[in-house]
C-alpha cells in the first residue's frame, strides 16, 4: 500500500504479547518518581517542582533538588502558572541554562513554536519525553515544538541535563520530561476554571482564552481521575523587513566601487517588507486514570491532547535592482561590514536611490495544523525490597504546513523610482518611499511563470534567462506544502531490586523497545497545466483595492514604510485558473496545482522511514560514606540496537525511482553520578555519560536538490546537494560537575561546570568531486576550496560556478565547556512589609572549542552567554512578578535570505511581567504583559550595519481571572 506520500510502505505486524514482553522504560523513574524518589533520584537532574502559592513553590523546588542523589531543579503547574509565560517552551526558559528560539526565517512556521536550546546547545541535541517515555513528535528538524503545549496541560516539568542508564539515550544536551497530573497525587474534590483574554498590539485584537480542571477520588482514595482541558484562540502578527541580497555598488562606468583597503562596497539590492499572520485556535485535553490495586499494586493510564490549527497567511512587497537596467545612486558614505569568509574587509551603503526597480507584490495563502495524541499505560508492583514496573504506549501526531504564492512582477524600464534605507545598525532607520509606482495591471502581463524565479530551469539545468527578461510583467504561481505524520508504539519493563550489602544499596535492569514511523511529503506548487489563459481569466479583477493590513501600522509605525500596498486575490486566481491539466509524469497537489515530481526540494523532503530501536540496560546503586562525608552513587550502562529502513525518491536521468536503504548499528552507553553531602548544607555533584545523536531522516536520503540563483553577481549561481544514506549517530562524552549550598530555607547558591567532547558530528561539507558525483553537469573542475575572493573554486563542465554540498558525519571532535551559576533567595527574614520580595538569578556561558571540516567550530543557533532575572513581591493577597530573559548573539546558516553567508542574530533582552490578586480564598485576578520593552529579533551578516532582517512582534497583555471551586 502506499502514504499519503507517495511512497510504497512496508506492512507492520506488530505482536501484542511481544509488546508485553518487549522492555519499556517511561515511568521508570520519570514517570513515578514522586513513589521511588529516593531510588530513581540517582540521574542527573535539573527539576522544578513548585506546589502551593509562588513563594512556597520555590521553595519546594529546592527541597526536591537537595534530597536529589543529583542536580534537581523543576516547574510545576503552580509555578508555570505564577510566571508570565505563553507557552511551556517560555515556561522551560527560567530554568538555569535553557534558551528558548524566537527566530523563524520561514514564515511559514509560527514565531510562537517556542524551541529551545539546553545548555545553549542546539536544539536537535535535547530529547523530549512524555511522563518518561518517547513520543511521535511531528517536527522534522530534531528538536521539539514547546509553542504547541499549553503549560495548563502539565503538572510539571524535568530537565535531566546527565542522563543515567535507565534513560532514553538520545538527548546529548539532556533530557526534557514532561508530566501530566496523577490524579492520586492531588487534592480531592478539586476543580477550577479560568479565563482570560488576550490583547496583541501588533493586531489591535483581543482573544479568549479558557482553562478547566478537576480532580475526583474514589474508593477511599484507591481510585483517581483528573481532566484538564484548555482553549484559546491566537490572532497574532509578525512583521519583518527583510534584504534579501546586497549587491556590488557599481562605480557608473562599467565598473564597482573599491575602498582604498581593496574592500568592496555593496548595497541593499534587494528589500523585502512582509506581515505574516497567525489566527486560528489551540485545544488541549490531559485526563488520568489512576487505581491503587491493592498495598502492592497501583495502575495508571493517561492521555495527552493537543492540537493548533492556523491560517498563516502573509502578504509581501518586494523591490529590486535588475542588473544594468537599474539606475543606482549612493545616498550614504560606506561603512565597515566586517570581512568574508577569506578575511577581505567589506563595506556597505545603507541609503540608496534606485531607478527602474523591479517590483513585486502579492499574498501567500497559508495555514498550519498540528496535533498530537499520547497514551500512556503503566502498572507498578512493590513488595519487601522488590519493585517492578511496565509500561506502555501510543502516540501519533502531525505537523502540516500549507503555502501558495501569487506574485505580481514588474520590471523593466518601467520608471519606478526607490528610495530606500536598510537602516544599518539602527533597525528604526529602515525606509521606503517608491514614486511613479503603477500597481498590479494585468493587462500589461507578457509571461505566466511556473517557478518563483526570473530563469527558466531546464535539464541539464543550464542557467538560460528568457530574452529581455527586464521588460516581463509577470505573475508567478509556486511555493510549497510539507505534511509530516508520525506515530509511535513504545513498550518498557524496569525492575528494580534494594539491598543491605554495605554499599551497595541495589540494583535496576530492564529493557525499552520503540518501533516509528515518520511519513514526509513535500510538494510545490507550479503553474504546469494552465488551461485559462485569456484575458477573459486573466485580467484586473485579480486586483485587491482593499488594503490588507489592519491593527496597528507596519512594524508598529516604528519605521518609514510602505504602510498599506495592494495585494491580490489568491481565491479568485485559484477559481478563474484552475483545474489544471497535469502531464504524465506529474501529479495534482493539495492546493490543484501542478506538482512537479523532479523538483529537488520535493525529492529531498518526501520519504517514510520505519524505525525499531532495542535496548537493554543495567545500573548499581550504592550508599556509604568517605569517613565522615557521607555519599550516593551510581554506575551503568546502556546497550541500544537501532534499525531503520528509509524508502525515498530519487531522480535518475529524467525517471523517479524508489530507492529502500538500510541503517543499523549499534551502542554501548556507560554512566556514572555520585553525590557528597560535604556538610549539612553543601552538596557536591559529579557525573560521567556517554550519549549520542541519531541523524535527522531528512538527512539521510539519497535525493539530490539543486537550485540556480538569479543573482548575476553570484560567482557559485549553481548551488547542488547530494544525499546521504549512511550517516551515523553522533556521540558526546559528558562530564559534570556541581556545588550547591543551600545557605538558608528558601534559598540557595549552585555553581556548574561541565564538559562535552562531541565525535562523529553531522556536518554539511563542501565538496566539488571531480566524477561530478552524480550530478547532471558532468566531471567537475577546481581545487575545491575558497579563494582570497571569497569564491569557491569548483566549475561545471560549461564553466559555471557550482557548490556542492552533502552532510556527512566529520572526523573531528568538537569540545563544549560551560558554567552554570544560580542563586534562589527569599527575603522572608526582612521586617513586616520587607518579607514579601524575592528572586532568582541564573546565568549560564559555554565555550566551543575544535574544528569542523577544518574551519573553527560554530554550531548554529548557540548563544555563548545567556540569563535569567525574576524578581518578585508577595503577600497573602497580592503578588506581582518581574521577568527578565537575554540570551547573546548567535549563528545562523546561510541561505535564509536567498544569498550572502552565514547570518548572526543579535543579542537580545524580554522584560515580562505578571500580577495577581486575591479577592478571596476562590477567586483570583490576575495580569499579564510581555515584551514590555518592545525588542525587535534582528539578524545581520558581518555586523550590525550589513542587517538582513528584523522581525518584530509589538506586545501581548492578559487579563484574567481564575476561579477554585
Amino acid at each position: 500500500m502506499k502514504t499519503a506520500n507517495g511512497i510504497p510502505k512496508k506492512t507492520k505486524v506488530c505482536c501484542a504479547v511481544a509488546a508485553l514482553l518487549s522492555p519499556l522504560w517511561g515511568a521508570t523513574t520519570l514517570q513515578a518518581q514522586d513513589a521511588s524518589q529516593q531510588q530513581e533520584s540517582n540521574n542527573e537532574v535539573e527539576v522544578i517542582e513548585v506546589k502551593g502559592i509562588y513563594k512556597q513553590s520555590l521553595q519546594n523546588a529546592l527541597e526536591n533538588k537537595r534530597n536529589a542523589d543529583s542536580i534537581v531543579d523543576g516547574i510545576s503547574a503552580d509555578s508555570m502558572g505564577a510566571f508570565p509565560d505563553l507557552n511551556l517552551g517560555e515556561s522551560l526558559q527560567r530554568i538555569t541554562g535553557v534558551q528558548i528560539n524566537r527566530s523563524n526565517s520561514n514564515p511559514s512556521d509560527s514565531p510562537r513554536d517556542a524551541s529551545i536550546n539546553l545548555r545553549g546547545l542546539p536544539d536537535d541535541f535535547s530529547r523530549t519525553l512524555i511522563n518518561g517515555l518517547p513520543f511521535a513528535d511531528p517536527v522534522d528538524y530534531g528538536g521539539t515544538s514547546f509553542g504547541a503545549f499549553q503549560s495548563d496541560l502539565f503538572s510539571g516539568l524535568e530537565v535531566v541535563k546527565s542522563p543515567t542508564a535507565i534513560m532514553p539515550e538520545g538527548g546529548l544536551s539532556g533530557i526534557i520530561n514532561l508530566k501530566t497530573a496523577r490524579p492520586l497525587d492531588l487534592a480531592d474534590d478539586s476543580m477550577t476554571l479560568s479565563v482570560k483574554g488576550i490583547y496583541e498590539s501588533l493586531t489591535e485584537a483581543v482573544s479568549p482564552a479558557m482553562a478547566f480542571s478537576a480532580n475526583k477520588h474514589f474508593l477511599d482514595d484507591r481510585l483517581g481521575v483528573s481532566i484538564s482541558l484548555v482553549s484559546s484562540k491566537d490572532n497574532y502578527r509578525r512583521d519583518t523587513t527583510l534584504v534579501t541580497r546586497y549587491s556590488e555598488l557599481p562605480d557608473g562606468e562599467g565598473g564597482t566601487v573599491t575602498m582604498a583597503d581593496g574592500g568592496k562596497v555593496y548595497y541593499p539590492g534587494q528589500m523585502r517588507q512582509i506581515v505574516s499572520s497567525y489566527d486560528g485556535n489551540n485545544l488541549g485535553l490531559s485526563t488520568a486514570i489512576q487505581y491503587k490495586i491493592n498495598d502492592n499494586t497501583e495502575t495508571n493510564l493517561s492521555l495527552l491532547y493537543a492540537d493548533r490549527d492556523l491560517d498563516r497567511p502573509f502578504d509581501l512587497w518586494v523591490v529590486s535592482n535588475q542588473g544594468s537596467t537599474t539606475q543606482v545612486e549612493a545616498l550614504s558614505s560606506p561603512i565597515f561590514a566586517g570581512n568574508n569568509a577569506a578575511g577581505n574587509p567589506e563595506y556597505v551603503v545603507t541609503d540608496v536611490n534606485l531607478t527602474h526597480v523591479d517590483a513585486t507584490q502579492g499574498p501567500r495563502p497559508g495555514s498550519m495544523k498540528d496535533d498530537m495524541l499520547n497514551v500512556n499505560w503503566d502498572l507498578k508492583w512493590s513488595k519487601d525490597e522488590w519493585t517492578v514496573k511496565g509500561a506502555l504506549g501510543h502516540s501519533e501526531g502531525s505537523n502540516i504546513t500549507r503555502t501558495v504564492q501569487y506574485d505580481y512582477r514588474y520590471g523593466g524600464e518601467n520608471g519606478l523610482i526607490a528610495q530606500i534605507s536598510s537602516g544599518g545598525a539602527d533597525w528604526k532607520g529602515y525606509s521606503v518611499d517608491i514614486t511613479n509606482a503603477q500597481g498590479a495591471n494585468f493587462e500589461d502581463v507578457n509571461t505566466l511563470e511556473n517557478t518563483s524565479g526570473d530563469y527558466v530551469l531546464s535539464p541539464p539545468y543550464v542557467l538560460e534567462a528568457p530574452s529581455n527578461i527586464g521588460g516581463y510583467n509577470r505573475l508567478i504561481i509556486a511555493d510549497t506544502d510539507t505534511v509530516i505524520e508520525t506515530d509511535m508504539d513504545v513498550a518498557n519493563i524496569h525492575i528494580e531490586r534494594y539491598l543491605d550489602m554495605g554499599a551497595l544499596s541495589g540494583f535496576e535492569l530492564g529493557s525499552l523497545y520503540t518501533s516509528s514511523t515518520e511519513d514526509s511529503s513535500r510538494q510545490r506548487h507550479t503553474a504546469i497545466g494552465l488551461q485559462n489563459l485569456s484575458t477573459d481569466f486573466i485580467n484586473n479583477d485579480f486586483v485587491n483595492d482593499v488594503h490588507f493590513l489592519d491593527g496597528a501600522g507596519f512594524m508598529g509605525g516604528n519605521v518609514n514604510s510602505l504602510n498599506n500596498w495592494t495585494s491580490l486575490d489568491g481565491n479568485l486566481i485559484a477559481q478563474r485558473l484552475q483545474p489544471v491539466v497535469v502531464p504524465d509524469g506529474y501529479m495534482l497537489g493539495t492546493a490543484g496545482w501542478t506538482i512537479n515530481p523532479y523538483d529537488g526540494g520535493m525529492l529531498n523532503g518526501t520519504y517514510t522511514a520505519d524505525t525499531d530501536i532495542f535496548s537493554l540496560y543495567g545500573k548499581l546503586n550504592f550508599d556509604g560514606s568517605f569517613g565522615d562525608i557521607p555519599y550516593r552513587a551510581n554506575i551503568g550502562v546502556r546497550y541500544v540496537d537501532s534499525s531503520i529502513e528509509l524508502l525515498s525518491m530519487r531522480n535518475n536521468e529524467g525517471s523517479i525511482e524508489y530507492v529502500t536503504t538500510n541503517n543499523d548499528y549499534d551502542n554501548v552507553l556507560p554512566s556514572a553520578n555520585i553525590t557528597l553531602n560535604l556538610t549539612e548544607d553543601v552538596i557536591l555533584r559529579g557525573a560521567y555519560s556517554k550519549t549520542i545523536v541519531r541523524p535527522l531522516n531528512r538527512d539521510n536520503t539519497p535525493a539530490q536538490s539543486i537550485s540556480v540563483s538569479t543573482d548575476t553577481t553570484d560567482p557559485n549561481p549553481i548551488k547542488a546537494t547530494l544525499g546521504s544514506n549512511n550517516l551515523e549517530p553522533y556521540s558526546a562524552n559528558s562530564y559534570d560537575l556541581s556545588l550547591e549550598w543551600y545557605n538558608r530555607p528558601g534559598g540557595a547558591v549552585t555553581v556548574a561546570l561541565f564538559k562535552k567532547d562531541i565525535e562523529g558530528f553531522i556536518a554539511s561539507t563542501t565538496l566539488c568531486p571531480n566524477d561530478g558525483g552524480d550530478l547532471p553537469f558532468g566531471n567537475l573542475t577546481g581545487a575545491g576550496v575558497t579563494n582570497s575572493e571569497g569564491v569557491f573554486d569548483c566549475f561545471t563542465s560549461e564553466g559555471q560556478g557550482i557548490i556542492v554540498t552533502q552532510a556527512r558525519n566529520t572526523p573531528d571532535t568538537i569540545a563544549i565547556t560551560g558554567l552554570e551559576f544560580s542563586i534562589q533567595q527569599n527575603l522572608d527574614f526582612l521586617p513586616g512589609f520587607w518579607s514579601g520580595f524575592g528572586g532568582l538569578f541564573n546565568y549560564t556561558i559555554i565555550d566551543i572549542d575544535g574544528e569542523i571540516n577544518g574551519n573553527e567550530a560554530a554550531l548554529t543557533g548557540v548563544s555563548e552567554k545567556n540569563y535569567n532575572a525574576v524578581a518578585f513581591y508577595e503577600n497573602d493577597d497580592f503578588s506581582v512578578r518581574l521577568a527578565y530573559n537575554w540570551r547573546d548573539e548567535y549563528q545562523l546558516a546561510a541561505g535564509g535570505t536567498f544569498s550572502g553567508a552565514a547570518r548572526s542574530v543579535d543579542a537580545r533582552g524580554q522584560l515580562d511581567s505578571s500580577a495577581s490578586y486575591n479577592i478571596n480564598e476562590n477567586l483570583v485576578l490576575s495580569f499579564e504583559a510581555f515584551n514590555l520593552t518592545d525588542e525587535p529579533l534582528i539578524e545581520f551578516e558581518g555586523n550590525l550595519n550589513r542587517q538582513r532582517r528584523v522581525d518584530y512582534d509589538g506586545k501581548t497583555f492578559i487579563v484574567g481571572a481564575r476561579y477554585n471551586f
